[in-house]
């Protein structure tokens, strides 16, 4: 039940990107070290401060993001992993402003996204099971693109790519009035790539 409190971020910090794998590239507890101290001095707090904490990651084993915050301290607090894929980060806010409107962990929450992805495309690492992705997979195959991942030859500017996203962009479209076109997406200038270009 939620107490009727408002929720803030009053703080933030970020690491500077690195490619996967390459010389430069920390360990992910290292990345979450670095991220949370900025955090905790933009906002002005302590990590003592912090009543509970959310880590939201992808690619590590089970509780990855304990271990990440235990490069802060070990206070006791408690801390929840989430593991969504691309919604990983959101759905730690998500999660971190419900905990606090819901009054369950006192007034500070910490929310770490932390992430060292390995080069090249993700596969699924269990093939033993039903794919997580597979439903998604199997609708944008309704909406006429094909229901496999990124293939390698691919880039994120070929044709296929530009179908597959564009069933994200209807389903956005019909809950968002100002959602913009893909005409107007592809006539913007090419910022750079945002990961390593497939091959």
């Amino acid at each position: 039940m939620s107490n009727g409190n408002k929720v803030y971020v009053i703080g933030g910090g970020v690491c500077p990107f690195r490619m996967p794998q390459s010389k430069d590239s920390l360990d992910y507890t290292e990345y979450a070290r670095i991220a949370c101290t900025k955090a905790l001095q933009d906002s002005g707090l302590k990590y003592k401060d912090v009543t509970v904490a959310v880590a939201a990651w992808n690619y590590g084993d089970t509780a990855a993001g304990h271990r990440a915050l235990y490069e802060m301290g070990l206070t006791g607090i408690p801390i929840i992993n989430t593991n969504l894929n691309c919604s990983a980060g959101s759905g730690g806010l998500f999660l971190a402003r419900s905990l606090l409107k819901a009054g369950l962990c006192g007034d500070v929450c910490l929310v770490l996204g932390v992430e060292r992805m390995e080069r090249g495309l993700s596969d699924a690492k269990y093939t033993d099971r039903e794919n997580p992705v597979g439903p998604q997979l199997k609708h944008v195959h309704k909406l006429g693109s094909s229901t496999e991942l990124i293939k390698p030859h691919m880039n994120q500017w070929t044709s296929d790519v530009c179908r597959m996203f564009a069933g994200a962009a209807d389903e956005y479209g019909k809950c968002i009035k100002t959602a913009t076109t893909r005409e107007k997406v592809l006539s913007r200038p090419f910022c750079g790539y945002i990961t390593e270009p497939m091959s």
